[in-house]
This record gives structure tokens, sequence and C-alpha cells, in this order.
């Protein structure tokens, strides 16, 4: 079917949205597969939100004591296979395997098991009773009662300390001590101090199996009887030593390593698999290593060896975004120590930041002062660039050198076989700030006016001169022009000017020392006059007012020759 002009051009406007359409969402799905925080940096915390429920799962940054990684909250973690439970010589031997009851692989916010005993076969009975790190292992339960069953759960609990669903119960029973007499009925009072030495005991007499629980103390025990030689050359740990309160306080020592964990049960510290992981603070009069790095979100800082120089120390900052930050509550300073001279030792030389006070004004400022020896001046004169920035009472910023020499040198390594020193065309005569301004006679001015007298030319003639002082406070001011006044062989006009303020003040009068002046002629004579004003305030609005006088005549006599220039320029002078 043919399709008509019109809808031919509707569908061809189609296809080009479709495409242009295409194009937007290919854009916008590249965009969402670049990293979101790339060359990012914070001074606080950086909190991680569960989008379901908006809870704080994951803190990065600064802490109460610190700066460290916790995590908070969450789900509870699945419910761990059930233990293997052996009995013991007045305990239990409690076994677990690292692995989940759902047989899936363990979450990476898990991490241990909580073992809790009772002597009934109710979970809201049990007590804590040790624990197990994440890898599995062996915890011994002791002491217990023999002959007494006792059932054993297991509950996961992740480095946020949430715990999860108990494990199945498992039960065992502890064993009896064969000849050896009931746990209490041998007292202290049963034993003379210092019965038990080393030459009391032979080699390999004693063993777990025949000594009771607590049948032993520190009371027992000569002091120095049991040192390095009455040990084995090596000491082989099968479970988890714990010094602390379980599922508190605590550090334990075990096949994987050692960790520490607070009051919450929240893991701390860890020395596991050579590696050394602590969220808390570490304090300490002097820190040694070959380097020292610390990690942020946009990248790292190092202190140690330079990589380019093994023999020199260097801070080096990696990754975007990051920066070193000398900060003080008056001055912040960088001192840098030269080498001691072959005669005489320097004085260090500086890199601060301050600010500088004057009575109604203050600035910013960082110096670089160079060192100095201890000979008296001039051998130990100081070298200075302070560098100054503008504020709310200083409007401008300044670069102060000061030296008994300023050179300027040229670089080494160059192509240039000549130097240049170069200004920036905003910072010479040819800125707009430091431009010259001018005003033009346009026509006659009205030669009525009282003879002897100055007058103005009048804006309509020739317009007023707006002007803002520099910072010398000196203007050039060049009048120029052509005119005669033929009343008279001894008839004289002037052009000149007087100069007003901000506030409409007369600060510069017009005078015929300041002017240009011609007499005794029959026809227009032209020139210039040059005249140098000082004592304007820097930065102030002054205007030039364009003024004539005539000791004679009249209209019929005074001419400016219009046809020429006729003009007063004002010139800044630095």
């Amino acid at each position: 079917m043919p399709v008509d002009r019109e809808t031919s051009r509707a569908i061809d406007r189609l296809a080009r949205e479709l495409a242009n359409m295409q194009r937007d969402m290919d854009a916008l799905k590249r965009g969402q597969r670049r990293p979101q925080l790339a060359n990012s940096s914070t001074t606080g915390t950086l909190t991680f939100m569960d989008p379901e429920t908006e809870e704080v799962r994951l803190r990065i940054g600064r802490t109460a004591d610190g700066f460290g990684l916790i995590t908070e909250g969450g789900d509870p973690p699945t419910a761990p296979t059930a233990p293997t439970v052996a009995p013991a010589p007045l305990g239990l031997m409690v076994s677990w395997d690292g692995e989940l009851a759902t047989e899936v692989a363990l979450g990476p916010e898990f991490d241990h098991v909580n073992v809790y005993v009772a002597d009934t076969d109710d979970f809201a009975a049990a007590t804590l009773a040790g624990t197990i790190p994440r890898a599995g292992g062996v915890a011994p339960i002791v002491p217990l009662e023999v002959a007494q069953t006792y059932h054993v759960w297991l509950v996961g609990v992740t480095t946020g300390g949430v715990s999860g669903d108990p494990s199945a119960s498992v039960s065992g029973v502890p064993e009896g001590v064969g000849g050896v007499p009931e746990p209490g009925s041998i007292t202290e009072t049963m034993i003379a101090d210092d019965a038990i030495s080393t030459p009391k005991i032979q080699a390999e007499a004693v063993a777990a199996a025949n000594i009771a629980a607590n049948a032993i103390n520190a009371g027992h025990i000569v002091a120095g009887a049991i040192d390095a030689s009455k040990l084995a050359a090596t000491l082989v740990l099968a479970s988890t030593i714990i010094a602390g309160t379980p599922g508190a306080a605590r550090c334990e020592m075990g096949p994987t390593g050692l960790r520490v964990y607070d009051a919450s049960d929240v893991l701390i510290g860890a020395f596991e698999g050579g590696s050394i992981a602590i969220t808390g603070t570490i304090t300490g009069s002097e820190i040694l290593g070959s380097s020292f790095r610390i990690d942020g979100p946009g990248g790292h800082i190092r202190i140690g060896p330079s990589l380019v120089n093994p023999d020199l120390l260097d801070i080096s900052v990696v990754g975007g975004g990051s920066s070193i930050v000398l900060s003080s509550r008056d001055v912040a300073a960088v001192e840098l120590t030269p080498p001691p001279g072959t005669t005489e030792d320097y004085h260090a030389g500086l890199i601060w930041a301050f600010v500088i006070e004057g009575d109604t004004w203050s600035t910013p400022a960082v110096v670089h002062t160079s060192p100095k020896g201890t000979a008296t001046l001039p051998s130990a004169a100081q070298a200075e660039a302070v560098y100054e920035g503008g504020s709310d009472t200083v409007n401008a910023a300044r670069v102060r050198l000061r030296g008994d020499v300023i050179q300027f040198s040229q670089a080494g390594f160059t192509q240039y076989q000549n130097g240049v020193v170069q200004v920036d065309p905003e910072l010479t005569i040819r800125a707009p700030a430091h431009a010259p301004v001018r005003t033009d006679m346009e026509t006659q001015p009205d030669f009525t006016g009282t003879s002897g007298d100055w007058h103005a030319v009048g804006s309509a003639n020739m317009p007023d001169l707006p002007f803002v002082a520099p910072m010398s406070g000196r203007v050039r001011v060049v009048v120029t022009a052509c005119g005669a006044n033929t009343n008279s062989s001894a008839s004289s006009l002037a052009l000149g000017f007087q100069i007003l303020d901000d506030t409409a003040t007369l600060v510069i009068h017009p005078h015929l020392r300041r002017c240009y002046y011609v007499s005794g002629t029959t026809g227009p004579i032209g020139h210039s006059r040059v005249i140098q004003i000082e004592g304007l305030i820097e930065g102030t609005e002054y205007v030039l007012q364009p003024m004539w006088r005539k000791s004679s005549g009249g209209n019929a006599t005074c001419v400016f020759d219009t046809a020429l220039e006729n003009s007063v320029t004002v010139e800044p002078l630095m």
C-alpha cells in the first residue's frame, strides 16, 4: 500500500527519535557501570545503609576512639551445623566443622560461634561457655560435673555482634578421673606448703587424666619450680585459650591466631594469617618499621624510604583527591633543617601559614623563610617570600620578596639562548585599570564670562572626565589645544581643569601653571602641556572638569579650533 508524503515524514521523525532514545539509554547504562565514588574523599564517616530496612550496616572513617571499619546490626546469621561433643576428663570437647546447617557458604559478616551449655535440653537455660572461630575448631568446656548429661548448642555471631539461631543440640557426659579422689575431697589444708615441687613429680607422671579439677592451685607450686627447661621445646595447641570472659571482653589464642574482643563481643583486633587488623586506637611512644601507610577513600599516604631513592625518606600521596594538610590553632608550619655546615650550624628554614593582623585589617599569608647561619649580619641574613591573600579588609593579593639581592636566573636544561622576564598584560600599563582616559572638546564654549576668571567648558561642549587614582596616588595630566584671543596683541586664552573627589570636594584648583596658554596672537596656535598631580588617594574615584579662562574679549575674538585636537588626558603613574 503506498504511503503518502506526510505519513512518510512522520515515520522518519519517529525512527530518528527512537534512535536518539536508544543512544541516550546506552550512555546512561555506561555511566551506571562506571565507579560512582571515583576520586572522592571525606573528612567524616562514610555510612552504608540497608536499602530495605534503612538501618546503618557499615561505617568507614571516624569512630569514637579513632578511625576504622565497623559493621553494625544486620540480619542474624543462619544456624551453624550441630557440634560434635566428645567426653573429656571432668569436661567436654566441643568441635565445629565451620559449616552452616543450610549448607550455604559462610557470609562475609560471619565471625565466630558461641558455645552454650545447659544441664537440661532447654536452650533458654543455657549459659555461654566458650567460642570457636569462623574457620572451625575445638573448644574445651571444663570443669563440669562427672556423670551429668549436658546439652550443647552453637550460635553464630557476626562481626557486628548480632547473634543468630542456635544449632541443633548435642548431648555429652564428662568422664571421671580414675585413681584420683573425687573433686573437693582433698583440700588446701591437707597439702603442706611447698609439698608439690618439681623433684616430687616424675617426668610424664602427671597427666590431665590423673589430676582432678581445682586440686592444685598457686599455693601448692614452689615459686620458680616451673621454667622453660620443664616444658617441651614446642607446645602445640589443639584448642583455644581464652583470657577474659567468654562472649564479652576477652583475648583468644587458637590454631588460627590471636583475636581480641570488646565487652560487646565485637572483634577489635586480629593477628591471623600473617596479617594484623585493628579497629581501635594504636598508642605508643615510638612506632618503628620500614614504611607507614594510611589508606583512605581516594587513595593513600605513605611515609617511609623513597621509592625513587631508598637512601632518602619521603611522604608520598597516591590517589586522586588526596592531600597533605598541616593544621594548627594559630600557625601551621613545616621546619626544614639543612645538613650542618663544615664550619658552622644553620638554623632551620620555615614554610609557615598564619594571619597577618593590622589595626583595622587582616589577611592570610604563607611565608617561605630561608635558613640562616649563627654568624652576625650580614652573613646571617635571611631571604623571605611572603604570599598574602585577599580578605574582607584587604582588597588585593600581594607577593612580597625580601632579600639583599633579588635575581632572575635562566633555567637550566633549556632550549632558549636568552632568558625573558615577562609580565602579564593585566599587570602592566596595558591593563584596563591602568589605561589613560581622555575627554575631547566637541563644540566651542560660550566666552561671555567674566575676564580673568575660570569657567567650566560645560559637559555639552567637553564632557567631564572621571578616573580612579592608582596605588601611587599620582597621575599625569596632558592638556592639548589649539586656540587664540585676537581682542588685542596682549589678550590671552587658556584651557585648564579642576579635580573634585568622590564627595564633590574641590581638591585641585584651576591655575595658569596647569593649563594650555596662548596670548598676543592673531590666529590659533596649538601645543600640549604635561602636568603631574600627586597626593591622590589610592582607589578613590575623582572627576576632572575642563575649564577655560580669557583675559579680555568675548565670542567675537576667542576661539578654539575644533578642527584640530582640543583634549585633556589623565594617565595613571605606577
